[in-house]
């Protein structure tokens, strides 16, 4: 695991967010595949939990969010071992800044969601 502190997390441009996967080892192509705004719920079901636990692991808490609307931006991964296709790394933005986000498989046999970190994923 590697905790957000240690990666820069302000994002003004989709440059910064290319950056920022890359300092966790990852290739995606520059352009984001989706940008869409989301609404953190004010309240978390198990879905929002579990999705929180992802990010306090690795160093977010999307709790502080709750109501906030942010930015999700998905960049298609070219680099995850043993997966050539069907992989996004979406990021969570509030004000240019990362506060979140996962990296998963959008196939829907092997689906899987992890942190940012590849460490974090047992293979």
């Amino acid at each position: 695991m590697q905790p957000a502190a240690q990666h820069d997390t302000c994002v003004p441009n989709g440059l910064a967010q290319v950056r920022f996967l890359q300092s966790y080892g990852w290739e995606v192509n520059e352009q984001p595949c989706e940008m869409v705004q989301v609404v953190i719920p004010e309240t978390f079901g198990d879905v929002y939990e579990n999705y929180n636990e992802i990010q306090k692991q690795q160093g977010f808490d999307l709790s502080r969010f709750r109501g906030k609307q942010v930015s999700r931006c998905s960049y298609e991964v070219l680099n995850y071992p043993g997966q050539k296709e069907y992989i996004r790394a979406n990021l969570l933005i509030y004000n240019h800044e990362v506060i979140g986000g996962d990296i998963c498989s959008i196939y829907a046999e092997n689906g899987f969601m992890h942190g940012f970190s590849l460490l974090e994923q047992e293979l």
